[in-house]
């Protein structure tokens, strides 16, 4: 269910989102993706925090792929959604977060 480089399946680039490689691993994941969802929400459609977290695992998959050409590890988790709603939050709220920008 991971994303690798030694077999690359197109069902790969969702399950290894939704896979953790630890208890620690998921818990730490969601508690990122439910704060970063609970101040979204209230500005963003669910269509759109739907599209930025898969988007944002999809290029988390591409630079793990990238970087990782030889090794075969496969990788697993929702690292690269959570940042990624991280990084929407931050957009979102650039004007109220550094109003002197």
């Amino acid at each position: 269910f991971g994303l690798s480089s030694s077999e690359v399946t197109p069902w790969a680039w969702l399950t290894y989102q939704f896979v953790h490689g630890s208890f620690i691993h998921l818990v730490g994941n969601l508690v990122i993706i439910f704060l970063a969802l609970s101040y979204l929400e209230k500005s963003v459609s669910n269509i759109w925090l739907t599209a930025v977290y898969m988007l944002s695992g999809f290029v988390g998959g591409l630079f793990f792929l990238s970087a990782d050409r030889m090794s075969g590890i496969s990788m697993v988790g929702a690292s690269a959604c959570a940042f990624g709603l991280l990084g929407f939050l931050l957009i979102t709220q650039h004007s109220r977060l550094m109003p002197w920008f």
